[in-house]
């Protein structure tokens, strides 16, 4: 889904700093509680209003909640475009497997360029990336 000729790096937490992940590159997206899900929609939406291309790989949610979730954070006047999103629906409920254990998590995270983690801790939500050349794995606090 993106343009091999765009070298544009992608903008990442605009409303904390200027991280940019270089073009390219994937990065798996993480969150197991509810904060942390709500936050990821939001980051995003936002994406997806500004253009970007968006591959989405449930593993907790439906497909069509997911994308419903991402288009809620959409405006009307921004450029998500239906084309420009995918959710791909993996969800393991009625495999009666673990998408979460840890062995699975590892082989996902082979599979990837870098991991944002996002993690919550009483009122705090932080978020941190990791295995991204150039990036500081610092973690970042954000509101909830």
């Amino acid at each position: 889904m993106t343009d091999t000729d765009d070298d544009r790096p992608y903008r990442l937490l605009d409303a904390l700093d200027e991280t940019e992940v270089p073009a390219g590159r994937s990065l798996l997206v993480t969150a197991s509680e509810p904060a942390g899900t709500e936050f990821l929609m939001r980051l995003l939406g936002q994406g997806h209003r500004d253009g970007e291309d968006l591959l989405v790989l449930t593993t907790d949610d439906p497909a069509g909640t997911v994308t419903a979730d991402i288009e809620t954070h959409t405006d009307s006047a921004g450029a998500g475009s239906p084309d420009r999103m995918r959710v791909i629906d993996c969800q393991t409920d009625a495999l009666n497997v673990d998408a979460h254990d840890e062995e699975t998590v590892k082989t996902l995270r082979r599979a990837f360029n870098g991991v944002l983690t996002v993690s919550s801790e009483g009122e705090e939500l932080t978020v941190q990336v990791s295995g991204l050349e150039g990036v500081s794995e610092d973690g970042r606090s954000v509101e909830k």
